[in-house]
């Protein structure tokens, strides 16, 4: 923007103008006074000089007057212009200053009044974006706390009476020899113990989303310990602690295993589970089987929530996920992250 000063700033090229003409025009009177003393055209010529004086004056007045009348009304429009563009929420914009005339000092407020209004809706987004995120975390840390609870709940009422039904009609399918009566009671423990499983599966996926200060390796420790002792099967495999893994890539692969074991409780009727974690230069892989009843993989796709919530983890992570089964010899699922790949998840 082409810079401006008004004629009465100290350094205004029109101010030095104006004095420049005043000094050679007084300059040139006294030059000339002194020959013309005494002459006829003395008294004359004087008159002349006070009226020229006069003019000279007063048409400099009156332009004066009307270069700053003019100045004042281009400054203006440019605040006005300023604070238009600042009132459309374009607050980083800042004003060219027109230094050495009293305008740049009006010019140096409007803009440290810009940059504080600036400063204070950074400040205001900051707040409002720290009080969503404290939102979040007390809404997640309330849900988490209602499926512990709920875990609880089910756990200690409904799951102890499926055991206690499937005990008593297993009981009295041994004591009794009416073999209508038996089919019955056969039936219900295998209804009982069809229940029992889901219910245990539903525990699985009521456990905490996230790694609760545990690392991946210990939660799926924790996790086939669980198996082994509650639920009897038989759990082998190798789990390796990660190196340089960050916790979302843990917690999707922890979510993934929970996933797959849960699937393995409600579907498998399976013995033996294998849980392997492997942490090697290139790549993290995961790997569950099981040696189940399978599944025809083209009639579940459609239908299984569970295994798209697997795949969907796997691409946010940028994972390959592959999943086998064939009916009568098992299911095994296999996760392998790139080691290069995890800073997008991270």
């Amino acid at each position: 923007m082409k810079k401006s000063k008004l004629p009465f700033s100290q350094k205004s090229p029109l101010g030095n103008g104006m004095l420049s003409t005043v000094a050679l025009y007084l300059g040139g009177w006294a030059f000339l006074y002194p020959f013309l003393i005494g002459t006829e055209v003395t008294w004359s010529l004087l008159f002349l000089f006070l009226g020229s004086s006069i003019v000279t004056f007063g048409g400099g007045m009156v332009y004066l007057h009307w270069w700053h009348r003019m100045e004042t009304k281009r400054q203006m429009r440019r605040l006005t212009t300023y604070f238009t563009i600042l009132r459309r929420g374009k607050w980083q914009e800042r004003l060219a200053v027109e230094v050495d005339t009293y305008w740049g000092e009006i010019h140096n407020v409007s803009n440290e009044f810009a940059s504080y209004v600036e400063s204070q809706l950074e400040t205001l987004k900051r707040v409002a974006t720290e009080k969503e995120q404290f939102a979040k975390e007390a809404e997640s840390a309330a849900v988490l706390k209602e499926r512990q609870r709920i875990a609880r709940e089910l756990h200690d009422s409904i799951s102890q009476k499926l055991f206690a039904i499937m005990m008593l009609s297993t009981g009295a399918n041994k004591a009794n020899k009416d073999l209508q009566l038996q089919s019955h009671l056969l039936d219900i423990e295998t209804g009982a113990r069809s229940a029992q499983q889901d219910m245990r599966a539903l525990l699985l996926h009521l456990r905490p989303i996230e790694l609760e200060n545990e690392s991946l390796s210990e939660g799926l420790l924790q996790i086939a310990r669980e198996f082994q002792q509650k639920y009897r099967y038989k759990v082998r495999g190798e789990i390796d602690e990660l190196t340089n893994v960050s916790s979302t890539v843990e917690s999707h692969l922890f979510r993934i295993a929970q996933e797959s074991l849960a699937n393995i409780l409600r579907h498998a009727d399976a013995e033996t589970i294998t849980i392997r974690l492997q942490d090697d230069e290139k790549e993290i892989t995961l790997y569950i089987a099981d040696d189940g009843q399978g599944f025809e993989r083209e009639r579940v796709k459609k239908t299984s929530y569970g295994l798209e919530t697997m795949k969907e983890r796997a691409n946010e992570m940028g994972a390959l996920l592959s999943i086998h089964s064939s009916i009568g010899k098992g299911t095994y699922i296999q996760v392998r992250i790139r080691k290069k790949q995890e800073a997008v998840v991270s």
